[in-house]
């Protein structure tokens, strides 16, 4: 993939991660909203939420939980904030670019995952803000 995109302003950078939306996991997706076959799913179009799930990948949860120092607490997920200069196609490669802000003074965090292409083309921003709640994480 293309070389890491610097943080946007007001966030620190937490790293780098390859994501890919898969036609198996999409589907999943689809279906757990209730889209069925609407909104291109015959085409290879992906959601616009999907990005999201990204988020809740290990390595990126693992990486925003050690830069917020929330061992043992579990991020509650408040909103999120998708802003697109091109669709995300099924199988198609992406670089997340992943940054952090905060938490705040009232405990939320801000992310930003910027998404490339292969030729490192911008391809999306998504945004999502959280707090981290008390409690152990459930064991899988």
């Amino acid at each position: 993939m293309a070389t890491p995109a610097a943080p946007a302003p007001g966030f620190r950078r937490i790293g780098s991660f390859d994501v890919v939306a898969g036609a198996e996991r999409v589907a999943r997706f689809r279906a757990a909203l209730a889209l069925g076959g609407a909104g291109g799913a015959g085409r290879g179009e992906v959601p616009v939420t999907f990005p999201i799930c990204w988020l809740a990948e290990p390595a990126v949860k693992s990486a925003l939980l050690v830069a917020l120092g929330g061992g043992g607490k579990v991020p509650v997920h408040l909103d999120q904030e998708m802003e697109y200069f091109a669709p995300l196609r099924i199988g198609q490669p992406y670089a997340m670019d992943v940054g952090l802000a905060g938490p705040d003074a009232r405990g939320v965090a801000r992310v930003r995952a910027d998404l490339r292409d292969g030729a490192g083309a911008r391809v999306a921003s998504v945004c999502g803000s959280f707090v981290l709640a008390g409690g152990k994480e459930p064991r899988p």
